[in-house]
């Protein structure tokens, strides 16, 4: 039992040097301040997401596969990862120029003194850091 726990440990400690922060925001792809959802929630929202998608028509197939399993990508809006995706409103937007964006959103990861940062051009997420 203790050498499991001494592996997961040692995992995510090593998750933590390589990506920087708290990996479990990686591999579970949640965003910031987003509460724990029971299964009915989980499954309300999921029934969401498939209703935007099925309403409009016109999304990149790589927005719908980001969409329907809940995942803030490049290509999405901000109203998507608002509304869609229910992240929380960023903890800062500044007007920027970096990576060609227009606006960054900033957000303060939980128990961290890392944050994430949202690159958008003309409302299109273009990148992630």
């Amino acid at each position: 039992m203790y050498k499991t726990i001494f592996t997961t440990i040692t995992i995510l400690i090593i998750l933590i040097i390589i990506v920087g922060c708290n990996p479990l925001i990686y591999i579970i792809g949640d965003g910031p301040d987003r509460p724990q959802l029971n299964k009915k929630e989980e499954e309300n929202q999921i029934k969401e997401r498939e209703k935007y998608i099925e309403e409009h028509p016109t999304l990149t197939d790589e927005q719908k596969t980001l969409i329907s399993s809940g995942i803030v990508g490049e290509g999405l809006t901000k109203n998507q990862i608002i509304n869609i995706l229910n992240w929380a409103e960023p903890d800062r937007v500044l007007s920027t120029t970096m990576y060609g964006a227009d606006e960054v959103w900033i957000y303060k990861l939980p128990r961290s003194l890392k944050v994430r940062k949202l690159y958008f051009k003309h409302d299109g997420l273009i990148k992630l850091e």
